[in-house]
This record gives C-alpha cells, sequence and structure tokens, in this order.
C-alpha cells in the first residue's frame, strides 16, 4: 500500500533515475531500497508527490500469500509480464496461461557464468522467461500470488532456455557478516520494506587462469553470441584511464 514492488535484480535498477510505469501510464520515479544476489531480487519504492498523497496502489499481502501457498506441479497458473516490454504507456500486460511442471532446484547460467541462485523453483509449462517479463507475477487461477518470475537462463543439465518462477516461500542460505540464516522470498519483503534487511556477502572466487583487472563491465550475456559492449567502465580504472566509455563496443 505505500508504493512497495518486489521485482528481479537487474543493472537497469542501477540509475539516478529510476522511473516505474504504472498500469494507467503515469510515469513514477522510485528508488531501490534493497537488493538480495540469493534471491536474484530486489525491492523497489515509489517516490511520493507529496507528503500527504499516497499511491493506493491495488497490492499483494506477500507475507501471507507464502503462509497460504499451497501450490505444486499440475496447478494451473498465471503468469503476468510485460514480455518485450511492450507495456510501457497505458497497454494491457500480457498474461499468460501455464501449469507448474516441477518444483525443484534450479541449475541454470547465462553465457558462461553460473547464477547466483540455486533454490527450488517452479518449472512453468508455458513460455514465461521472455526479455521484459523478470520480475513479474506468477498466480494461481484465483489471482493468488506465489511467486515472481526469474531472468532468462539456460538449464545447465538440459541446455536449454527455461521458464521458472521463484517461490514466494522459497528457503535459501543467506550469509549476513559472520551469520547466516535460512530466509524466504516473503522474508526478504518483510524485512526490505522495514528497513531492516541486511544483504548477504558471496565470497570471492579465485580466478582459473591468468588475468587482469581492467574495469570493463560489459552487458549482460543474455543470447548466446551478445556483442562484447560495455555496459560500464569503474571510475578510475584502467578503461577509465584509457578512455573507454558506456555503449562502446569491443572489437579487438
Amino acid at each position: 500500500p505505500k508504493g512497495h514492488i518486489l521485482t528481479a535484480n537487474s543493472q537497469l535498477l542501477d540509475t539516478q533515475d529510476l522511473r516505474i510505469h504504472l498500469y494507467d501510464g503515469r510515469r513514477v520515479r522510485a528508488k531501490a531500497v534493497a537488493v538480495e544476489p540469493e534471491f536474484d531480487a530486489a525491492l523497489l519504492e515509489l517516490k511520493k508527490e507529496s507528503e500527504t498523497r499516497e499511491y493506493d496502489l491495488p497490492h499483494f499481502d506477500v507475507p501471507a500469500a507464502a503462509k497460504q501457498l499451497t501450490a505444486g506441479p499440475g496447478d494451473w497458473v498465471l503468469a503476468f509480464t510485460n514480455s518485450f516490454q511492450i507495456a510501457t504507456r497505458d497497454e494491457a500486460m500480457s498474461v499468460q496461461r501455464g501449469v507448474i511442471s516441477a518444483h525443484t532446484k534450479l541449475l541454470a547460467r547465462r553465457g558462461i557464468t553460473e547464477i547466483p541462485f540455486g533454490g527450488d523453483v517452479f518449472f512453468v509449462d508455458a513460455i514465461t522467461n521472455n526479455p521484459g517479463s523478470a520480475g513479474g507475477a506468477l498466480t494461481t487461477r484465483k489471482g493468488q500470488l506465489i511467486g515472481m518470475i526469474g531472468k532468462e537462463y539456460r538449464n545447465v543439465q538440459s541446455d536449454t532456455w527455461t521458464n521458472f518462477s521463484i517461490p514466494l516461500n522459497c528457503k535459501v542460505e543467506i550469509k549476513q557478516g559472520e551469520k547466516s540464516r535460512t530466509a524466504t522470498l516473503a522474508d526478504f519483503v518483510s524485512e526490505a520494506i522495514q528497513g531492516k534487511w541486511v544483504a548477504s556477502v558471496r565470497e570471492k572466487k579465485d580466478n582459473d587462469g591468468p588475468g587482469a583487472y581492467h574495469g570493463i563491465v560489459f552487458v549482460p550475456n543474455i543470447l548466446e553470441k551478445t556483442p562484447p559492449f560495455v555496459e560500464r567502465v569503474e571510475p578510475g580504472s584502467p578503461a577509465a584511464k584509457a578512455g573507454l566509455r558506456p555503449d562502446d563496443l569491443i572489437v579487438y
């Protein structure tokens, strides 16, 4: 009710001018409140237009939905998405009907990189994980929220694009400083709204081969042969000193 939005974590959120496109065509400024790599999720908050005005948007009670979640293989589901980023003004969202085909652990990758999230997911018998769909809602056919649609990933076991949703009651191990705890996606939402969520710290792995620090962050490898465009350059890095800038294409 206060304008918090659960969505997939994305490089698109790393901007000073984050905008949310509402269903009625309004464009509202927002900020990222919390990000959690272990869920591959982020929580956003709409900025108030005034101190007295609330947005009064339709919303889900995420903790309550997580407690009532009973969906499983064979159940019909609806996927609410913005496939291919079509609905950016006041167009209707894409709604797809499908069936939960399995509830099991996700083993996937993007390009050659394994994804940060590896918990249990709902695999859906529908093509739901399209560009613009990540972060969309998965509900029962009665409209009960059961999960969040994930990004486009390839299954490492079948090497095929996978269609999945992260359940609200999905449990993962979160390492917060020296302590570890088990938390659900619903816990992340509740604690992030209250400003109590502490993001996990992932251990850095040693490189397998020779390399050097250059400070270039490339556009994510979402296609089989994504061109090496520069997404951003770390300030003060060798790449920055050499004059590389975002949107440059590495050709040699």
